[in-house]
């Protein structure tokens, strides 16, 4: 067999390998970007409607020393009544 016809005959098997390859992935690629658009969605809906509220707390931990434990530590008292 010469050597052009058993180069032609390895890639064709080669590009039918990928081509499957492809073809098999396709459907895992489809529903990764789908569950990132989602994921993404929720995240920009969550932070719609707690931001301000999160931006709140989290402003108030910026600052640092005794006064930011009292913040956090009133306001695990006050969500430990409220779930009462």
């Amino acid at each position: 067999m010469p050597l052009a016809v058993r180069v032609r005959a390895l890639s064709l098997v080669g590009s039918r390998a990928l081509v499957a390859t492809a073809e098999s992935a396709l459907p895992v690629v489809a529903r990764s970007v789908a569950v990132a658009v989602v994921a993404l969605a929720a995240e920009q809906a969550l932070r719609a409607s707690l931001g301000g509220v999160i931006e709140r707390f989290v402003g108030r931990m910026g600052r640092t020393g005794p006064a930011t434990r009292v913040d956090i530590t009133e306001w695990i008292m006050i969500e430990r009544m409220r779930r009462r």
